[in-house]
């Protein structure tokens, strides 16, 4: 693996050339893994911090350029003058947008996203692309005076910032990081908001057809539909007779609850090992067994004593 440095490195120099308005994220990290022959994946949240780094720098150098220009036009200085007022207007050119290109739709880095309301008290609106949020940002801080003098990298956080990073100090390198769940990409909120609806539709179409069924059992006069353990079972003569019962079905956890109430009103359990049932008479000739596994053991020596009444 590339050392940051280096990665870093690549990423300015792809931008440099490339259109800001088209260019996204996973187009740089496939570029870089052909050039660098290696997988990336693993460094997604930093490729991305250093392309919102570089396209905020890129805006404020811009601005400053052409404020730079617009002063020497306004003092006439010279071949200086000629210059800058070449490089304006190249500047203009290059932004106008060309009459045989066609317009696409914001992609890549340019899309907008939905702001967290802490995010929005900072920003001023509520959407915006990350790398407007970013240059944001930055202008907030340094409105503030918010970089600390001997290490300016890290941000001392003021109480709005603090509302966003939940910490009083944060550094340059993880503030984009931080800065995810409060930036939110429009068709990623559109989709999570049509899946929740999905959702909600399939749970009450489910709940519809099950009260649909039970009022239809209830007006054919028929009992209540029962399943799994609930269903009643044959039981063995010899059951039927250490139960002490007539009833000639019983459910699966009715049988098993009687017969632990048998053992343990009896206190047929080991001592030493209380998962241990230690049979007396009676329950020797049920089971034909001296001991066995209360809980593994028991629903096993059963299956000879019921029988599904299924079809």
């Amino acid at each position: 693996m590339p050392p940051d440095a280096a990665i870093a490195k690549r990423v300015r120099e792809i931008l440099a050339s490339a259109n800001l308005s088209e260019v996204s994220s996973k187009d740089i990290r496939k570029q870089m893994e052909e050039e660098m022959g290696v997988s990336l994946r693993s460094k997604k949240a930093f490729l991305r911090e250093q392309i919102e780094s570089f396209m905020a720098e890129a805006e404020d150098s811009g601005e400053g350029e052409a404020e730079e220009a617009a002063d020497a036009e306004a003092s006439g200085d010279g071949d200086g003058d000629s210059r800058l007022r070449d490089k304006l207007h190249s500047a203009i050119r290059e932004s106008a947008p060309s009459k045989k290109t066609k317009k696409k739709g914001l992609t890549g880095l340019q899309k907008p996203c939905q702001l967290s309301d802490v995010l929005e008290a900072i920003v001023g609106i509520p959407q915006a692309p990350r790398s407007q949020v970013v240059k944001s940002l930055w202008a907030y801080i340094r409105e503030h005076n918010l970089q600390v003098p001997e290490d300016k990298r890290k941000i001392k956080c003021d109480e709005a910032l603090k509302k966003v990073f939940n910490s009083d100090y944060i550094d340059m390198f993880s503030m984009n990081q931080k800065l995810t769940k409060h930036v939110i990409p429009l068709d990623d909120r559109e989709t999570r908001a049509a899946n929740r609806l999905a959702r909600k539709r399939k749970a009450e179409e489910r709940a519809e057809k099950k009260e649909e069924a039970k009022k239809a059992r209830k007006a054919a006069g028929k009992s209540p539909k029962v399943s799994g353990f609930t269903v009643p079972m044959k039981i063995s003569p010899k059951l039927r007779e250490f139960l002490g019962t007539e009833e000639s079905q019983l459910s699966r956890p009715e049988v098993t609850k009687q017969l632990w109430d048998y053992i343990k009103s009896n206190q047929l359990q080991d001592p030493s090992d209380r998962r241990k049932i230690l049979c007396d008479e009676k329950l020797e000739k049920l089971l034909d067994c001296k001991s066995f596994n209360g809980f593994g053991g028991l629903p096993k020596l059963l299956q000879a004593h019921l029988t599904s009444t299924r079809k």
